[in-house]
C-alpha cells in the first residue's frame, strides 16, 4: 500500500484524521502558496512496532494543503511486506491523492521517491 492508503487504513494505531492523537500518523499543515521547508524522520511499516523513540517516529506524514488533494510521505523500507518492492526501495515516497482529503477512497499518484539529501517541491 502507498502512503495515502496507509493513512486511510486502521493499521498503526487507527485511521488518519482520527480525533485521537496517533504518533504513527502525523499531519503537518502547509500552505502551498507560501514557501515551506522541513525535514522529517520516518520509519518503515515493517518496523513500526520496533519503534522505541519517544515520541514514536511516524509511519506516514500527511501534508495538509487545505484542499482535498493532500500529499502523503512514507519510508518504503525494503523489508518485511515490502521486501520484494519493484520501485523506490529504501526511499521516501511522496503520494498525492486526487480528492477525498486522504480520508475516503480517491485515486492516488506517486509524485516522487527520494533518497537522503534529495528534495521535492510541490507545484
Amino acid at each position: 500500500f502507498n502512503a495515502a492508503k496507509n493513512w486511510q487504513l486502521s493499521w498503526y494505531g487507527g485511521v488518519g484524521d482520527s480525533p485521537d492523537p496517533n504518533p504513527y500518523k502525523v499531519t503537518v499543515e502547509v500552505n502551498p502558496l507560501l514557501s515551506f521547508s522541513s525535514t522529517f524522520t520516518l520509519v518503515g511499516i515493517a518496523e513500526f512496532d520496533k519503534n522505541v523513540a519517544e515520541p514514536p517516529v511516524p509511519v506516514v506524514i500527511k501534508l495538509e494543503t487545505g484542499t482535498d488533494q493532500d500529499y502523503f510521505l512514507a519510508f518504503n523500507r525494503a523489508t518485511g511486506p515490502n521486501a520484494e518492492n519493484v520501485e523506490a526501495d529504501n526511499e521516501v515516497t511522496i503520494v498525492q491523492v486526487d480528492g477525498g482529503n486522504g480520508v475516503t477512497y480517491a485515486q492516488s499518484y506517486l509524485k516522487a521517491h527520494l533518497v537522503s539529501g534529495e528534495v521535492y517541491t510541490i507545484d
